[in-house]
């Protein structure tokens, strides 16, 4: 279970309406943001992961290894499609 977190509201307007201490952790502008003591995380799917890693209980991705790779397809193809479709 988290200890202590902090939810902090940012405006999904276009990058240059984005506060200079948003992109100085998102370097993409994009959301979700994970700040854990000296390291951010800017990418939902290692934020994913490395919450599945850390807290195990309940699981946010499948521990079969084909469901599990069929999930990143997914989502690589919604952040392709639907998130950068220039990408």
């Amino acid at each position: 279970m988290l200890s202590s977190y902090e939810s902090v509201f940012v405006s999904l307007k276009p990058r240059e309406e984005k506060p200079d201490w948003f992109l100085s952790r998102a370097p993409l502008g994009m959301v979700p943001v994970l700040e854990k003591d000296d390291v951010i995380l800017w990418d939902s799917n290692i934020i994913n992961e490395y919450l599945d890693e850390v807290y195990p209980e309940p699981h946010l991705s499948s521990r079969d290894p084909l469901e599990k790779a069929k999930e990143k397809l997914t989502m690589t193809l919604i952040q392709k499609v639907h998130v950068c479709p220039s990408a």
